[in-house]
This record gives structure tokens, sequence and C-alpha cells, in this order.
């Protein structure tokens, strides 16, 4: 069996009616006080962390994933 990743999870078909109210919902609030939608990338640079917060920390250090490309590993 294959296990989720640490702090996700799927959300199943039966699940969706809910999130896309909550979703319609919190799109009304955020309109309503004019806040706008942003994307942003579901992955970063680790450097982009690991100069914010250092290094040696958890969250750099136990936390996160860092993909390493043909061009890193070398």
């Amino acid at each position: 069996m294959i296990k989720a990743v640490t702090g996700t999870k799927d959300l199943l078909p039966a699940d969706n009616p809910r999130w896309k109210y909550l979703e319609k919902i919190v799109e009304q609030v955020f309109t309503n006080f004019n806040y706008k939608e942003i994307r942003t990338p579901i992955f970063e640079e680790t450097e982009i962390f690991a100069r914010g917060i250092g290094e040696e920390t958890d969250v750099v250090g136990k936390e996160m994933y860092t993909l390493l490309t043909e061009a890193k590993q070398a």
C-alpha cells in the first residue's frame, strides 16, 4: 500500500461538494473585502527557505522534500 506524504490528503469525489461550498463562501467573503486571488507555485527552490530560516532548522532539514535535478546532483 502506498502511504500519503505527511501533511497531505487526497480529496475524494464524495468530499468535493463540501469543499466547493466552503471555497464559494470564502471567495465571497474575500471579494467583499476586496482581496484578490493569487496562484503561487506548488514548489519552490530549497534555497529560498534555507536562506530565510537557516540551513540547519527542522523545517529545512526534516520537514521539506528537496527534488534533485541532474544539474544539481553533479
